[in-house]
C-alpha cells in the first residue's frame, strides 16, 4: 500500500446539534464551550465538540462497515464494547505468558478495530499500548457563524389526574424522578472546523518489532474500511 498518511481539513455545517453537552446544573443541560483566538487576534467562547466524541461516532460506523465486511474483530469489538479486545477473555488468557511484542501481533492478527483505533491492555503485570493510527482535533465552531440556545423541553407523564398529581408530590416519587418534570436543553448550530489525521502506514504494522504482522491485502481492506467510516461520519454524525 503505498499511502503514507491521509489528512483532513474541512469545514462542517450542523444544524440543531447537542453533540457534546458536558453536564448539568439544577434543571439546566450545558453544551461544550471553549475559548479560542481568531484570525484577529481576539479571544472569542465558541461551542466545540471533542475529539474523542467525534472518533466514538467513526468508531461505531467502522464496527457497523468492519462486520458487514467480514474484517476481523474481537469478542469485545463483536458486541461494541468500549474494552475493545481487553474484554476478550480467551485472548486475554492466550498473552498472559507472552512477551508485548507476540502480544501486539497477536492483537493486531485478530481485531481490526484495535489495530485502527488503539487500545491499552493493563490486565496482570502487562502494560501494552497500541496508539490509535486515526486522530481528531476538537471541531470549533467559527466566532461568527456558530450559536448556541436554550430550549424548554417536559419529560412526558401519560396521565395527569387528581390521583396522580396527589401521587406525584409524594416525597419518594419525587426522588425516584417518576413524574412529570422541566429541563432545559441546549442546541447548537453552525459552520465548525476540523482536522483528522489518519496514519495509513500504521496499519498492521507492530510498533515494538517495526514489522507488518497482517498481509497487504489486508492492511488494504482495512483501510478502506476506514476510510468509509470517516465518510459516514462526516454525513451521518449520530450522536
Amino acid at each position: 500500500m503505498s499511502i503514507y498518511s491521509v489528512s483532513l481539513s474541512a469545514q462542517l455545517t450542523l444544524d440543531m446539534h447537542s453533540l457534546n453537552n458536558e453536564g448539568g446544573e439544577g434543571n439546566q443541560i450545558q453544551t461544550r464551550m471553549v475559548n479560542i483566538v481568531d484570525g484577529n487576534g481576539d479571544l472569542k467562547n465558541v461551542n466545540a465538540i471533542s475529539g474523542d466524541m467525534i472518533k466514538h461516532i467513526l468508531a461505531e460506523h467502522l464496527h457497523r462497515i468492519a462486520a458487514a465486511n467480514g474484517l476481523p474483530l474481537c469478542a469485545g469489538c463483536r458486541t461494541f464494547n468500549a474494552n475493545r479486545i481487553s474484554a476478550d477473555e480467551s485472548f486475554m488468557d492466550d498473552i498472559a505468558d507472552k512477551s508485548d511484542a507476540e502480544s501486539l501481533t497477536q492483537m493486531l492478527q485478530t481485531c481490526a478495530m484495535d489495530d485502527m483505533l488503539g487500545n491499552l491492555i493493563t490486565a496482570g503485570s502487562k502494560s501494552l499500548p497500541r496508539k490509535s493510527v486515526v486522530e481528531f482535533g476538537w471541531v470549533v465552531g467559527l466566532p461568527k457563524s456558530t450559536r448556541s440556545d436554550s430550549y424548554f423541553h417536559v419529560k412526558y407523564a401519560n396521565e395527569r389526574g387528581d390521583s396522580k398529581r396527589e401521587a406525584d408530590s409524594e416525597e419518594g416519587t419525587r426522588k425516584a424522578n417518576l413524574g412529570q418534570a422541566i429541563f432545559h436543553r441546549p442546541a447548537n448550530s453552525g459552520i465548525y472546523a476540523l482536522v483528522a489525521t489518519i496514519e495509513a502506514a500504521r496499519i498492521g504494522f507492530n510498533d515494538i518489532t517495526h514489522k507488518y504482522v497482517i498481509t497487504e491485502e489486508d492492511r488494504r481492506a482495512r483501510f478502506k474500511a476506514l476510510l468509509e467510516a470517516l465518510l459516514y461520519t462526516l454525513v451521518e454524525p449520530a450522536g
